[in-house]
């Protein structure tokens, strides 16, 4: 798994009259320090669409390496839905999960890396241009345990693959970067999951994105499982029945 603890971690608040406390988390040694960083987060096979905004990935070396406890709380849910994961049957090339990631842009890096961390093969979409550094910070500090994670992935270990979109997007997601059910078929993929930013927990949605809704309904009438999980920790957890 992930091994971003063993970065030097200094906590202090931030963001005063926040609701939240905040915390800094920095990785003193990121892989990429300044320039573009693209190359670090492209999908490791290259079998899914993938859009990588080159101004998002351009780095300064005067941006804090660094991510937030908020950031933590995503990778929390996510670490939750995957601990449930454990009790089901186990995926193989036969069968494989397709996973929408729909979370907030600063949160991406974390959760890619995490799911390195699943074997699952990742591929983002970022087709805007950051408002501010958050996404800059993020990715220099996951950057050093992501180049490890994929220099590592082996093909015939890939347990599922993912597409993360900015859930905070302008614009919406072009249907062609979201995969089409035939070709997730070819993959061995017979379920789609779709991770959103929302209270953790497993929940019955009729109702996604404007843009994701399409692919979604198309991969249900396909005859995929299709589940919807929230991984939010700061949200709370949903009342399971």
């Amino acid at each position: 798994m992930s091994d971003f603890e063993t970065f030097p971690v200094e906590p202090r608040p931030i963001r005063p009259g926040h609701k939240s406390e905040f915390q800094i988390f920095r990785n003193s040694e990121p892989v990429v320090n300044e320039g573009n960083i693209a190359s670090v987060y492209e999908q490791p096979q290259k079998i899914l669409p993938q859009r990588l905004e080159p101004t998002a990935f351009q780095v300064e070396a005067g941006i804090a390496s660094q991510a937030l406890n908020d950031d933590m709380d995503l990778r929390g849910g996510m670490s939750i839905f995957f601990s449930r994961e454990k009790g089901k049957s186990p995926n193989t090339a036969q069968s494989r999960t397709y996973y929408v990631v729909d979370a907030g842009l600063a949160h991406l890096p974390g959760l890619y890396e995490m799911m390195l961390g699943y074997n699952i093969d990742p591929a983002m979409v970022i087709t805007e241009t950051p408002k501010h550094t958050r996404f800059q910070e993020t990715l220099k500090y996951w950057s050093t345990s992501v180049a490890r994670s994929r220099s590592k992935m082996e093909d015939d270990k890939v347990d599922g693959f993912a597409t993360l979109v900015d859930c905070h997007r302008e614009k919406p997601v072009d249907r062609e970067l979201i995969p089409t059910a035939d070709s997730l078929r070819s993959l061995g993929v017979t379920r789609v999951v779709y991770l959103s930013e929302s209270p953790v927990g497993e929940y019955s949605a009729n109702v996604y994105p404007k843009d994701i809704e399409k692919p979604m309904t198309e991969f249900k009438e396909a005859g995929f499982a299709v589940e919807s999980f929230g991984i939010d920790r700061k949200q709370g957890f949903r009342k399971q029945k």
